[in-house]
């Protein structure tokens, strides 16, 4: 069961809404639990960010942002 679990996770990466660029400031693979890292982080309100779904291999790439 677990190993379905590993396979079928899925992965987030957020960013500002007015960032058309949708450069990533956090990624992680529980939107509430990042979320809330970057609010604490940034002080600003939920409404500001968005999020979209992102692959194993592109979170692995980016994974660095959540470090620090």
């Amino acid at each position: 069961m677990s190993e379905f679990c590993t396979r079928h996770r899925r992965f987030y990466a957020l960013y500002f809404k007015d960032d058309s660029e949708k450069t990533e400031v956090a990624v992680g693979d529980s939107i509430s639990e990042v979320l809330a890292n970057v609010q604490a982080q940034t002080g600003r309100p939920f409404l500001d960010f968005q999020f979209r779904e992102i692959s194993r291999s592109e979170f692995e790439s980016i994974s660095p942002l959540t470090e620090g």
